[in-house]
């Protein structure tokens, strides 16, 4: 799955429709860092994914139901 999203963010931070809506914000082409744009994307597909797999009862070792608490 990390994988697929690598991949959409590569093609995404390459695509003209990105450069176009860039310029329309008041970015220039010159300045616009894709790798930023690539960063922030799978930044947000990891943050996603922990929260997810908390909604689902795993814990930071990957173990269901067992959650790292202070007291544990």
């Amino acid at each position: 799955m990390l994988w697929i999203a690598s991949q959409l963010a590569h093609r995404l931070a390459h695509s003209n429709l990105l450069l176009q809506s860039s310029k329309l914000l008041g970015f220039c082409e010159t300045s616009l860092n894709l790798a930023s744009i690539y960063s922030d994307i799978l930044k947000c597909f990891n943050k996603n994914l922990k929260i997810r797999e908390w909604a689902l009862g795993i814990g930071e070792m990957g173990e269901r139901g067992k959650f790292l608490t202070p007291n544990s």
